[in-house]
């Protein structure tokens, strides 16, 4: 499976970092003044709740938007 962001910064070093329980982080930057997608993939567990979101991170206090979070199989 997969869960990604599409994801707009407005500064520079803003970041959003997409992660999963399932397997942790992917820390993709975020270019500043464009939208990106930005995803982590990870396997579907036997059992269980899958936890997926994002962080704002980086050295600078700029904002992060995010929009069309999804979850989708891969394949």
């Amino acid at each position: 499976m997969w869960y990604g962001i599409w994801t707009y910064t407005t500064d520079a070093a803003c970041y959003a970092v997409p992660y999963c329980d399932q397997q942790a982080f992917n820390n993709n930057p975020t270019p500043l003044g464009s939208w990106q997608f930005t995803a982590v993939s990870f396997p579907w567990p036997a059992a269980g709740t899958v936890s997926c979101g994002a962080y704002k991170t980086g050295g600078n206090t700029g904002s992060v938007y995010i929009a069309a979070p999804l979850l989708m199989p891969v394949g």
